[in-house]
């Protein structure tokens, strides 16, 4: 049965690391393979108080994804509806990508669409081009910046389970 819980922590936490790079909770996909790890040895190997500590590093780094995203769009000008926009604009252009390019397209679909989407809301409400480049701007940053924090928190929950299951001392 561990077996079966390894196979299945290993598939999680590879679809966690390309659900981050395509915008998505990631981490909540790790965390929940560590906690099917967890189950199928009876919570033997992994306590409680190390499924804590990695739902906490869920909180953290999913929280921090959004304020970074959030700090960025606003420290460059961007409006709320732009925000608002990140988020759509994000999705359509993840779903469109990934009909063409699989992965590929999608972390670019999200990435363009998450960056024009604003720059496009900010044109129609400033009608300059100036400003509105910047909010876009504004957003990649942040975007970029809470998903790297993301990722780094993701291989830290990653190599806290692996340390468990195959402790390296």
């Amino acid at each position: 049965m561990e077996i079966l819980g390894l196979i299945l922590f290993v598939i999680f936490a590879l679809l966690g690391i390309a659900l981050i790079f395509i915008g998505m909770m990631g981490t909540i996909s790790i965390f929940v393979g560590s906690l099917i790890y967890a189950s199928t040895t009876h919570f033997i190997k992994m306590d409680w108080k190390i499924i804590l500590l990695l739902l906490g590093l869920t909180v953290f780094a999913e929280t921090a994804e959004n304020i970074l995203s959030v700090w960025g769009a606003k420290k460059f000008g961007a409006s709320g509806k732009s925000l608002l926009a990140v988020l759509a604009g994000g999705l359509i252009g993840g779903v469109i990508g990934g009909f063409f390019m699989p992965i590929l397209g999608s972390l670019l679909g999200v990435l363009l669409g998450g960056c024009l989407a604003p720059v496009i809301t900010e044109y129609k409400k400033r009608k300059k081009l100036k400003p509105s480049l910047k909010a876009g701007l504004g957003v990649l940053v942040g975007r970029m910046g809470g998903m790297l924090v993301k990722l780094a928190v993701a291989l830290v929950m990653i190599v806290i389970t692996l340390n468990i299951i195959k402790p390296l001392n």
